[in-house]
């Protein structure tokens, strides 16, 4: 019998609405045989997701997205079958997580300068206080909370989208960086979204090849 997965989920540990819980009781809802957990730059949400799947017969794989930034143009590698719990894997996300923090409150910081009151508290308040993977995301819904903008995309737009006002660059790794974390681990390495990759500077084929190049341990699509 053939088996459904959903490899690419997001939880609201990093930039979805969706708690551990409540991803794995709606994959299974939905008839999905096993889901990856693929949050930004944070394992956190696997250990709840493993306990939720508990007797219900769902496979939860472990995974994590990195951004890696290629020139100008940024690329998402997913990684699968991660050791999520090793130590050094674990401190480099946490180092990743730390640097989100930081972009945050820099966010935070040019928006109270253009008269927008916002603090940090409340931001952790909407992200969860367990996030450890602070996004713009998480930004533009505490904007449309207090009042700020009619709606999220507008916050992007306005304020907090490349190259607005509030905008803050976020450090990202080299392709050969993602690559070797999730390697490291023990993962294999899959391209994310290829269909939304600019690929006016690099055709998707030769990014494939960089990245083909860089370890063994990348899957082709």
């Amino acid at each position: 019998m053939q088996k459904v997965a959903d490899l690419h989920v997001h939880t609201n540990i990093s930039d979805s609405s969706f708690s551990p819980e409540k991803v794995v009781k709606y994959a299974k809802m939905q008839g999905l045989d096993a889901i990856a957990i693929t949050d930004h730059d944070t394992c956190a949400a696997i250990a709840p997701a493993i306990m939720a799947a508990k007797g219900i017969d769902i496979e939860i794989i472990p995974g994590v997205e990195l951004t890696a930034e290629m020139g100008d143009d940024e690329i998402h590698v997913l990684g699968y079958f991660i050791d999520w719990q090793d130590d050094l894997f674990t401190k480099k996300l946490k180092e990743l997580c730390r640097v989100r923090k930081e972009r945050a409150k820099e966010i935070l910081k040019r928006l109270n300068e253009q008269g927008i009151d916002l603090k940090y508290e409340d931001l952790l308040e909407i992200a969860g206080t367990d996030s450890g993977s602070l996004g713009r995301l998480h930004i533009a819904n505490l904007l449309y909370k207090k009042g700020k903008v009619a709606c999220v995309k507008e916050a992007f737009t306005k304020y907090i989208g490349n190259n607005s006002p509030a905008y803050v660059k976020k450090f990202k790794l080299s392709p050969k960086e993602a690559v070797d974390i999730i390697k490291d681990a023990g993962g294999v390495s899959v391209l994310a979204h290829p269909k939304t990759i600019n690929t006016e500077t690099m055709p998707l084929k030769d990014i494939l090849k960089i990245l083909v190049n860089t370890s063994s341990n990348v899957t082709k699509l």
